[in-house]
């Protein structure tokens, strides 16, 4: 059974589904049951702290940064560099992270400080699963 079928046989609200029947994950429909929209759950953000943990180290320029970088394999450009160093990274290598780790003599906790971020609104699958309890990896939710 597809999901439009699926959906409107339960008589949930269909007016929001695209062409081809898949509905947009960004803006779920409302609880039929309570009329309550979706739960809300808060999103963590992270502080990067690379730029002090090398100057903990004697390291002041992201020049010094390079060669060691090159030393494990990994040859980043000089902005490549700067980037990593000045500002926060969206999406970081794992090698470049544990070589980072490994060249400053630190842990994940010095060089990433999890923040407790904004609250957003969780989808309708991640919804489901918290529901059933059947999220990969986790054991049976509490009520």
């Amino acid at each position: 059974m597809s999901y439009v079928q699926a959906a409107t046989e339960s008589g949930a609200d269909t007016t929001r589904l695209h062409r081809n029947g898949v509905r947009s994950m960004t803006h779920p429909l409302p609880d039929q049951r309570t009329g309550q929209g979706p739960d809300v759950i808060e999103k963590s953000d992270y502080r990067w702290h690379l730029r002090k943990v090398m100057a903990s180290r004697g390291l002041y320029a992201t020049t010094d940064l390079r060669p060691l970088l090159a030393e494990r394999g990994l040859e980043l450009s000089p902005s490549q560099v700067y980037r990593l160093v000045a500002e926060r990274p969206v999406r970081l290598n794992l090698h470049v992270l544990m070589a980072l780790i490994d060249i400053l003599d630190c842990t994940i906790d010095d060089l990433i400080e999890r923040v407790p971020g904004t609250r957003g609104r969780r989808t309708a699958d991640a919804t489901a699963v918290r529901r059933r309890g059947t999220e990969v990896g986790s054991g049976p939710q509490a009520p």
